[in-house]
């Protein structure tokens, strides 16, 4: 599901939105987020179908081969974070949970989890953190080499996350 979301399979391609101040809008949501830091990371924002917001490590800096994305999946999507959260990990294999509990994104409940798994022949470590908003999950998700250290420069970047909407999707 992973790799489903960030390749295109769930929607359209957005527009790569332009800096406000030090902040990247989240298209079509009301909301922001600040751009991905990190020891010796340096981050491009990447056009990719099917994501809000990608950022994708510069080669030669410790993000190199890593990639942060906010994807918005809309069908069926469960009643519970945890549930929807365990949704991108469908077609991984030998998951290894370093992370598996409840967290706050903007005022609501959501779901971290961080784990080692196989996507086919590569390992990858993956945190991701899911948040339901109007019927739809709201996922915040990394995707890295295992080792890579990035977690703490990706719970700063979800937690930047702003908006100008009411916790449960309705605008002030």
């Amino acid at each position: 599901m992973i790799a489903a979301a960030l390749s295109g399979a769930a929607g359209c391609a957005a527009p790569t939105p332009a800096l406000e101040g030090e902040r990247y809008p989240v298209p079509g949501h009301g909301s922001s987020l600040e751009a991905p830091g990190g020891e010796g990371a340096v981050w491009i924002l990447t056009s990719v179908p099917g994501s809000l917001l990608t950022f994708r490590g510069v080669a030669g800096s410790s993000a190199e081969h890593a990639s942060m994305s906010l994807v918005e999946r809309c069908a069926a999507a469960p009643g519970q974070p945890r549930l929807a959260a365990r949704q991108l990990l469908i077609g991984l294999d030998d998951r290894e949970f370093l992370e598996d509990q409840p967290c706050q994104v903007g005022g609501m409940t959501g779901w971290l989890q961080s784990l080692d798994a196989s996507d086919g022949e590569v390992r990858v470590h993956l945190r991701t953190v899911t948040r339901l908003e109007s019927g739809c999950s709201l996922d915040w998700v990394l995707v890295a080499p295992p080792g890579a250290r990035l977690d703490a420069a990706f719970d700063a970047w979800w937690a930047s996350w702003s908006s100008t909407r009411e916790p449960g999707g309705a605008s002030p």
